[in-house]
């Protein structure tokens, strides 16, 4: 029999690859027709309550597992030096290491950029023919870390294009945090391995194909070793980011994820937003935000909303992602109109700003966006900056007890609409006395004119305010997908 150049076997592959896909798209679906057939439209719904009814919770201090805060995130590629190329130009951040063919690995690429304590680890996989033919000749000397599996991260690749392989938090002891994560039902990914360098990894699932990795005695800012130290052109101006804010996933679940995180970690609710918080006239979602104790980590997460006038940009995304992923990450900046505009100017090889916000109704008519978020912050937000806003498209919002929270958001970062980034800086408010405000304590009087640039957690929260136009914003960009 003629089969032609592919033969059989690639035939076999391919039909099982087809095979395995549609199991996917069948799983994606079967969550959809659970949700409706049990009359509701929501996984969460009923159990998420909205930001009014949780607000007052409180922190319960209930970690199991010690952590600190965000230490990287790994994206996994398809060509890792292109993309580390566009991050680094997009994003104003310095190459600090690498790891490739040109210093004796070759299994895979890696580099990692900084700019402050904001770190992304991008990885690709070799040729798997190349890397065999290495193995062999043994020239592949220099491999950072033996756990890597080049195959595996090409299937994550095909499967979910550009995406976030791994959260990683630091801990004291990541052999502990293991221990522990999985003796109170996390489900292990990587067992904890002991660098040369001290430096210890292991890693549970966080969400999807996304992991959880725990990072211990990389105190300096180190990762792994075998990492060729790279001194970047120390006269490259950054752009301003400074550090992770948050870091936001799609699920299908969020109660069931909640659960996850807080039965293995045991941390807590810190914040929600039930679908007539920021639900659109087209769609909605559910969002709850998960913490540590300390509040450096914080991991939002949305579900879907069914049985809408238009499919879920949250739906859109599992189906586009194959599963549950990282939606986006939230970089932080000092200065939000000089972060933006050095990545407008880098745009052409950077990343794309979303278009501002269409017109909104306030009090029974339409105005621009931002003359009614001028009549939300009052006087806290000088005319100067709401015009300089305006000029960029940023979004404003405030929490009348906390700050100011000035936001924009890129295009999705690929092909696919999954994966976006967040620009950030919060503005809080301060005492009368000129103390950061404690919200345990509520004696002080608050001068809402007043603003702090400390370093606080989620001040003036997530932008709530803003949702339902950021929404509409993205449900318009991503055209006839819904």
């Amino acid at each position: 029999m003629d089969v032609g150049p592919r033969g059989p076997s690639q035939e076999a592959f391919t039909a099982a690859r087809i095979a395995a896909i549609e199991e996917e798209v069948n799983a994606i679906k079967a969550d959809e027709t659970k949700v409706l057939g049990s009359g509701k439209q929501l996984a969460s719904e009923g159990w998420i309550l909205g930001y009014e009814a949780r607000k007052n919770d409180g922190n319960p201090m209930s970690d199991k597992v010690e952590t600190g805060e965000f230490h990287h995130l790994e994206f996994y590629v398809g060509d890792a030096l292109t993309v580390m190329k566009r991050f680094r130009a997009g994003l104003g951040m310095r190459l600090v290491a690498r790891s490739d063919r040109n210093t004796s690995n070759f299994e895979y690429s890696s580099y990692i950029l900084e700019s402050e304590n904001l770190r992304f680890v991008i990885t690709s996989p070799a040729s798997p023919h190349g890397a065999l033919i290495a193995r062999r000749e043994g020239k592949s000397t220099a491999v950072p870390d033996p756990d890597y599996n080049g195959v595996e991260a090409a299937e994550f690749f095909t499967k979910h294009g550009l995406a976030v392989r791994a959260i990683a938090v630091t801990t004291p002891d990541a052999t502990v945090a293991f221990e522990t994560a999985v003796a109170n039902g996390g489900i292990p990914v990587r067992r904890p391995r002991t660098f040369a360098n001290g430096v210890t990894v292991s890693e549970i699932q966080a969400y999807g194909d996304v992991v959880m990795r725990f990072v211990s005695g990389a105190d300096d800012g180190s990762y792994l070793p075998d990492y060729e130290a790279v001194n970047d052109d120390a006269s490259r101006k950054t752009f301003g980011l400074y550090r992770f804010d948050h870091v936001v996933g799609n699920v299908f679940s969020c109660k069931e994820t909640f659960e996850y995180f807080n039965n293995v970690l045991g941390w807590h609710r810190f914040a929600e937003f039930s679908t007539e918080d920021v639900g659109t006239k087209k769609s909605g979602i559910n969002s709850i935000v998960i913490a540590n104790n300390a509040e450096t980590i914080l991991l939002p997460i949305n579900e879907p909303m069914y049985g809408t006038p238009s499919k879920s940009q949250i739906t859109i995304f599992l189906e586009q992602m194959g599963g549950a992923g990282v939606q986006h990450l939230a970089l932080k900046t000092g200065d939000v109109f000089a972060t933006f505009d050095a990545m407008n100017a880098a745009s052409d090889i950077g990343f794309e700003f979303l278009p501002p916000p269409p017109e909104v109704v306030h009090e029974g008519r339409k105005v621009d966006y931002y003359t009614w978020a001028a009549s939300r912050v009052g006087d806290s937000l000088s005319a100067e900056d709401i015009a300089m806003c305006k000029e960029r498209g940023i979004l404003i919002d405030i929490h009348p007890d906390e700050g100011i929270l000035l936001q924009i958001f890129t295009k999705p970062l690929g092909t696919r609409p999954t994966i976006f980034i967040e620009i950030l800086e919060r503005r809080c408010f301060i005492r009368k006395d000129g103390s950061s405000k404690d919200p345990n304590v509520d004696d002080i009087e608050l001068d809402p004119l007043a603003l702090d640039s400390i370093d606080k957690s989620a001040c003036a929260q997530f932008g709530a305010g803003n949702f339902k136009k950021l929404y509409e914003t993205v449900e318009a960009d991503m055209g006839d997908l819904s």
